[in-house]
Order: C-alpha cells, then structure tokens, then sequence
C-alpha cells in the first residue's frame, strides 16, 4: 500500500516553523588590515632639581662639582684673595694652592706676600713659594730664595734652586756654588745645572772640580755646565773627561768641547 503524504501546504508550513526554530548562523567578522606597532612614547625628562630642592626631596644624589670661588674673582680680587690666604688661612692646602695662584698670575705686587710665606711653618706651602717666585722670574726674590737654600727640608732647597735658575740671577751664583760641595747629590747635581743655565763665569773653577765627582749624574751636568758657559779654561779638564767610564759623561765632554772652540781636539788627554 503506498505511504499516506500529508497535503503540501502543511508540509510548507512545516518546513516554515523549523526554519524559524534554528538560531541563526553569526557571520565571521570580516578582516581587518594590519597596522604597524605604535611607537612607545619617549618618556618624560624631569627638570633638574635645584640643591635646596634635592634637599628637601631627600634625594641622596651629589651636587655638581663647584668650582673654587675665587675662580669666580676679577684677577685683582683674586690676587688680593691669595695674598691673604697665604698668610692667614690655617689650611695649609690652602695657603699652598694660594702661592701657587700668585705664582701664575701674578705681579710685583705678589713678591712680598711669597716671600713671607718662605718661613711658614708647613714644608709644602715654602716650597710652593719657592716654586711660585720662580715663575714670577723677579729678581727682587733672589736675597729670599739664596737664604731658603739652606731651608732644613730638601724639598725646599730643590725648588729654591729651580727658581734661581729660572730667574737666571747671577747673584746667586756664590751659593749655588757652595751647594756644589754638599753631600746630596741631587743638590749637587741641580745646582750645577742653574750654574751653567746662567752662564756664571765665576764658577768655572768649581765644575771644573766637578767633573772628578763619584756621581756620574753629577759630572755629566758639570761638563754640560762648562760647555754652556764657554770658558776656554775649561777645554783641558773636558778634554781629560773624553776618558770618563760613563758614556753619558763623555759626550757631554765632547759637546763642551765643541762649543769651547771647534778645532779643540776630543782625543783624550
């Protein structure tokens, strides 16, 4: 027997209500283009703090350096400054880097306060002194600096003569060749060294005496010292030094020699 089929206008109506029970399908989004990474917004510089505001904000960071005030000072302001640091500070650092101003930049107006500080009781702040008069090239020092040679620390005496030599006084050639005899070699040597930078005539027959000394340091600068001051005299001790045992010695000889008179002869006498 064949199947009962329901009339077509209720299967129409069927397939009507299921359509409306199903949910509907979502669609897929529909793509978006691709856009580049946003750049990271660069980060705020805070402004610097001031001291009294990193002060009160507890911060533990280091001021900036600052520099000495009397950096800051007009040139006579500052001379005037040093002048008085000098003498009366009680930091001897401080009354050391006082000459050493005075020294650089200063003038006549500065002999007298370096002079003075050539007897302060701190070793560094005389020898800075002694330093800074060299440098100014006064010859107004000379007297002060001849008496700190005989100073009790070496270091004074050292730079005493490096000034001397710098002036170039020959009024201080006298003391200069007292220190020739002393027993430290340093002394020796440096003092015969300004000898022959000032060209003292007068000093001739004591670097001649020189050049038999047991310092081949020192005979080496007296030889050098006879050359620069030229005295014929010298040509038999230099031509006598050709032999020395140090190499240095003997060469210094023969360049004395040269300057002495050309046609010398170098062979040892």
């Amino acid at each position: 027997p064949e199947p009962v089929r329901a009339p077509a206008r209720e299967q129409a109506q069927y397939a009507e209500r299921t359509e409306q029970r199903q949910p509907p399908v979502a669609e897929a989004p529909a793509p978006q283009p691709s856009q580049p990474p946003q750049a990271k917004p660069p980060e705020r510089e805070e402004p610097a703090l001031t001291s009294g505001e990193r002060e009160r904000a507890g911060s533990t960071n280091p001021p900036a350096r600052e520099e000495p005030p009397e950096a800051a000072l007009p040139a006579n302001d500052r001379l005037a400054q040093a002048a008085r640091d000098v003498k009366e500070h009680d930091d001897p650092a401080v009354r050391e880097r006082a000459a050493m101003v005075l020294g650089t930049v200063g003038d006549d107006t500065s002999v007298q306060p370096l002079v003075a500080a050539l007897k302060d009781r701190d070793e560094r702040v005389r020898a800075a002194a002694a330093k800074a008069l060299g440098l100014l090239g006064r010859a107004g020092a000379v007297e002060a600096l001849v008496g700190a040679l005989t100073d009790a620390s070496a270091r004074v005496r050292v730079e005493a003569i490096g000034a001397l030599q710098l002036i170039g006084d020959t009024r201080a050639a006298g003391a200069l060749i007292e220190l020739l005899g002393f027993n430290d070699p340093d002394l020796r040597r440096r003092a015969a060294t300004a000898l022959g930078d000032m060209k003292a005539p007068h000093a001739v027959k004591a670097l001649i005496a020189r050049l038999k000394d047991q310092d081949a340091r020192v005979r080496f600068r007296a030889a050098e010292a006879l050359g620069k001051i030229g005295d014929p005299s010298a040509a038999g001790a230099l031509n006598r030094a050709l032999g020395d045992e140090d190499a240095d010695v003997r060469s210094a000889a023969v360049e004395a020699l040269r300057k002495l008179q050309p046609t010398t002869s170098t062979a040892p006498a």
